[in-house]
């Protein structure tokens, strides 16, 4: 997946998805990780913080040492492979707060507070459409709420609340400040007690050491303590993202069509990103009478000269990609190929239910419990001791037949007084 990732997408950042990481580290750690809240608290801590990559490194080298797990393989291999999941690593690349894939949790955490298990298909469909119902009444109410989302609002809030903590000062430099925590006892919320934020000349931009801004795109404590120092009566433009306001899905976050192998993407994808670019000049356009009648002629034009193009419609374009799809068979099948332009056989769906859902992991698998061995308690006076197993014991779990009304072995109450047939094993 690296190789391929640095091939088809140059620009992106590949890493690891953090459920998976610490699902690995309940599984290696055990009772240390189960067990030790004063290990789990700490270690989760690490990973949620934003330090710098020397200041991680000398933590981890501290819990570690302090919890002696300095011979355990996942502790190890995690922080040999640091680059791929640690924030500090991570710190120049904007996330927006994703650290796992976000594949099904969410979408199953959903279904399942409007569908019961094992409900038929017409419960399904109508509870579905329901719950979308319900998450665009409620997308509606926030919108003509607030300017932001509630859960931004809410961390925002929680920033703004935890800038009380600390003092702003002029730095060396022009246009710098010194952030300090005021007191910084133990077992307090902060790792650090000092940063530094740089800000423009116009007093519109700032940066910080925390890169939380670049990381997440949400002002942190420390530009907002600036800010309240300053007497800035209003939050800069340039510290609210669009994605995080209800103005969001007025644009367009498509800076362009990238295909793979394919000549071009679907329908589907060719209507998501004409209707949010069409979206934003709607907006744009009814800012003004002036802005109207300029997105008005644009519209114009170009309706005039996509009706002068001849289109291809999407019924024989289908057929021409069919065909396609036919000669690069043929061509494997003869060996003449490019391998780099292959793509995936088509996934034949089979009918009925799949034997299996998703590949589990052995602390998920219905075997992963395996059963004690049975062993016997023999008492003399008043030790206790566990022993081996007795012969009849044995004889009944090797499968051996006995009788209950003579006691032999070798045949059962119905049979007993019968010519045996039975072979002992």
């Amino acid at each position: 997946m690296r190789n391929a990732i640095a091939v088809e997408f140059p620009g992106a950042r590949h890493r690891w998805c953090k459920w998976h990481v610490m699902k690995k580290a309940k599984e290696s750690l055990g009772a240390v990780y189960s067990k030790n809240g004063s290990f789990r608290s700490k270690f989760h801590k690490l990973l949620d913080d934003l330090p710098t990559r020397e200041e991680f490194e000398e933590r981890w080298a501290s819990i570690v040492a302090e919890y002696g797990l300095e011979n355990n393989h996942f502790m190890v291999r995690a922080f040999e492979h640091r680059q791929m999941w640690a924030k500090p690593y991570f710190v120049d690349t904007f996330c927006a707060g994703m650290t796992s894939t976000q594949r099904s949790e969410s979408a199953n955490h959903m279904l399942k507070t409007y569908i019961p298990r094992a409900a038929p298909m017409h419960l399904f469909v109508s509870q579905y459409a329901r719950l979308v119902a319900d998450r665009e009444a409620d997308e509606g109410r926030e919108d003509h709420a607030t300017r932001q989302t509630r859960n931004m609002f809410s961390r925002f809030s929680h920033e703004l609340f935890r800038s009380a903590a600390f003092s702003c000062e002029l730095g060396g430099l022009d246009a710098s400040f010194l952030v300090k925590l005021i007191n910084n006892v133990e077992n307090d919320m902060e790792w650090r007690s000092q940063f530094t934020v740089r800000a423009a000349e116009d007093m519109t931009t700032f940066t910080c050491d925390c890169k939380l801004f670049d990381h997440v795109g949400v002002p942190c404590r420390h530009v907002l303590k600036v800010l309240v120092h300053l007497g800035v009566p209003e939050i800069p433009s340039s510290l609210v993202l669009k994605r995080w306001t209800i103005h969001a899905k007025d644009g367009t976050s498509t800076d362009g069509v990238t295909g793979g192998n394919r000549a071009g993407p679907d329908l589907a994808a060719l209507h998501s990103i004409l209707y949010s670019a069409a979206m934003e000049l709607v907006t744009m356009g009814r800012s003004s009478r002036q802005a109207f009648e300029v997105a008005l002629t644009f519209v114009s034009k170009g309706k005039a000269a996509i009706s002068s193009m001849t289109v291809i419609p999407p019924v024989q374009e289908k057929i021409d990609d069919n065909r396609q799809d036919q000669t690069s068979n043929q061509a494997v099948a003869e060996g003449n190929c490019d391998l780099d332009k292959l793509c995936a056989p088509p996934r034949v769906c089979s009918r009925g239910r799949p034997a299996q859902s998703r590949l589990k992991s052995p602390i998920e698998s219905p075997g992963a419990s395996t059963r004690k061995r049975k062993t016997t308690v023999n008492r003399v006076g008043n030790d206790v001791f566990q022993g081996a197993a007795t012969d009849d014991e044995a004889d009944i779990r090797l499968g051996k037949r006995k009788c209950h009304l003579c006691g032999e072995k070798g045949h059962y109450k119905s049979t007993c007084g019968r010519k045996s047939t039975y072979t002992p094993k």
